[in-house]
């Protein structure tokens, strides 16, 4: 069986054109820090989010995703549960998929300032 692949159009069925831009700048953005960081992982796009693993049958480590109708874009990490209280953006642990979940502002802090958080998920892949 094929898996289906998601192209721009498929976003917009979710969410608008704004998100479906934002969504994918952040996704440019994670690539960037994964090529950096030297780290071996790639994108895989699904429904509302697209995430970074070592192979398709792997673990994600993060990605980023959209809340359909919301306009809401978020970065999330896996399998790390730090203490967010003390940080001043939207955070949440969501047990259900044992991820960390920062929503990210347009104007807001870039991901690069997430890169001690993505390293740690990296890292419990190893």
């Amino acid at each position: 069986m094929t898996k289906k692949t998601y192209s721009r159009a498929d976003y917009l069925a979710f969410a608008d054109d704004h998100t479906v831009d934002f969504f994918y700048r952040c996704i440019s953005e994670l690539e960037r820090i994964v090529s950096e960081q030297g780290w071996q992982l790639d994108k895989y796009f699904q429904s509302q989010w697209c995430s970074f693993k070592p192979n398709e049958d792997g673990l994600a480590v993060f990605g980023v995703a959209f809340e359909s109708g919301k306009g809401r874009v978020y970065l999330y990490i896996k399998r790390i549960e730090p203490d967010v209280s003390h940080l001043e953006q939207w955070a949440r642990f969501n047990k259900r998929y044992d991820q960390l979940e920062f929503l990210i502002e347009p104007r807001g802090a870039r991901l690069e300032a997430f890169l001690p958080l993505l390293d740690k998920a990296y890292r419990f892949l190893g």
